[in-house]
């Protein structure tokens, strides 16, 4: 297995998802992570018709950030000390993709 892309929660009564995804460094740059996740979002958007799907992201993550700009997400929101990672606070980003 090479990553992972899915949602890591839905809540159907709210029409909300949230998306997460993880891909080993070795396939950084060659638009896999690109192709899964415009793959997840055509089968939530034909099967499950959730509305608004939302993912966090770190702001040193610029690869993940022009990923989920380029799947059609907009940045909604700045979450300080929102995560440990490596033991401290980190700051993230809070994007979102609604479908009308």
């Amino acid at each position: 297995m090479i990553g992972t892309a899915g949602f890591n929660m839905i809540s159907f009564p709210n029409s909300r998802a949230e998306i997460s995804y993880d891909l080993d460094l070795n396939y950084w740059g060659k638009g896999v992570m690109l192709r899964s996740i415009k793959a997840v979002l055509k089968f939530s958007d034909h099967m499950l018709g959730i509305v608004r799907i939302q993912a966090t992201v770190i702001t040193t993550n610029e690869r993940s950030l022009k990923v989920l700009d380029r799947c059609g997400f907009k940045r909604e929101g700045y979450l300080e000390k929102y995560e440990v990672v490596e033991g401290e606070l980190k700051d993230y980003y809070m994007y979102a993709r609604v479908n009308m």
